[in-house]
């Protein structure tokens, strides 16, 4: 069952798809989604393909019921090994929203 609040949510997320349209552009894509170098130790690893909210600040959305804690430990493994100074995580589960910003 939908509380008021998810109501509330997906009445903004539509009302913004409809303004925004369905598909963003490639451009602006591009700019958001970005590749961030991994090291460990100083031996770079690869890339991985972040997506930016600022120049040292990437974010992930996801919506899970369990296992929170075990992805959030992936996050901040994640974190770790790229030059970022943190990763802004927004978890949409059922009927519960966090918002965990995690730092460096």
């Amino acid at each position: 069952m939908c509380s008021k609040l998810d109501y509330q949510v997906m009445r903004h997320a539509f009302d913004s798809q409809n303004e925004l349209g369905r598909l963003c552009d490639e451009v602006i894509y591009g700019r958001v989604l970005q590749n961030i170098p991994l090291t460990r130790k100083g031996i770079r690893l690869g890339n991985q393909r972040l997506h930016m909210a600022g120049s040292e600040i990437a974010f992930r959305l996801t919506s899970m019921a369990g296992a929170a804690e075990h992805y959030e430990k992936q996050l901040r493994s994640l974190l770790n090994h790229t030059p970022l100074r943190a990763i802004q995580w927004m978890n949409l589960a059922h009927h519960k929203i966090d918002f965990v910003t995690l730092l460096k």
